[in-house]
């Protein structure tokens, strides 16, 4: 059985936490069920740290119909003509909804550029040292950096450490 979060209890959760998430490595953490883009911005998986920095200012969350409170947006995409949708959870009463005309919710704020192509993200801290090429001397290197990576945990290990309580 895999394992997947449990986002109404995880997101009071990460909100009341917000300081373990606002620095790097925890700010770079991506989950599978979180993304966001548009044909226009691009898109990926979002950073945790920056969602939660939406959510506590007001951004990247929708009224809930059910008990008036907010729905915390996971996923929103629209296309170049202002369509699309997005789909959120109300930690509150348990809502999950989906609508469509998702454009406000994914360019306000600043959700944008917050996001990485793949689960996993590792930003770069030194990039290494640049090729160059000579017909005297072929392909040579310029100096001997190799690229280093920052070491952010996969979400899974993240929360079986720090939030099992969370997972089901």
């Amino acid at each position: 059985m895999e394992l997947c979060v449990n986002w109404s209890k995880a997101i009071p959760r990460f909100i009341e936490d917000f300081n373990h998430f606002k620095n790097p490595p925890d700010y770079f953490i991506t989950f599978p069920d979180i993304s966001a883009g548009s044909s226009f911005t691009g898109g990926g998986y979002l950073f945790i740290g920056a969602v939660i920095h939406n959510w506590m200012e007001g951004n990247f969350i929708q009224p809930c119909p059910g008990c008036e409170r907010d729905i915390h947006v996971l996923r929103a995409g629209c296309l170049l003509s202002g369509d699309g949708y997005w789909v959120g959870i109300c930690p509150y009463c348990g809502l999950v909804k989906s609508q469509s005309k998702a454009m406000e919710v994914v360019l306000k704020g600043s959700i944008r550029g917050n996001w990485s192509n793949e689960l996993g993200y590792k930003p770069i801290i030194q990039k290494e040292s640049p090729y160059r090429f000579s017909i005297k001397e072929g392909l040579t290197r310029d100096g001997d950096k190799e690229e280093t990576r920052m070491d952010v945990p996969g979400w899974l290990a993240f929360m079986q450490e720090n939030y099992p309580d969370c997972l089901e």
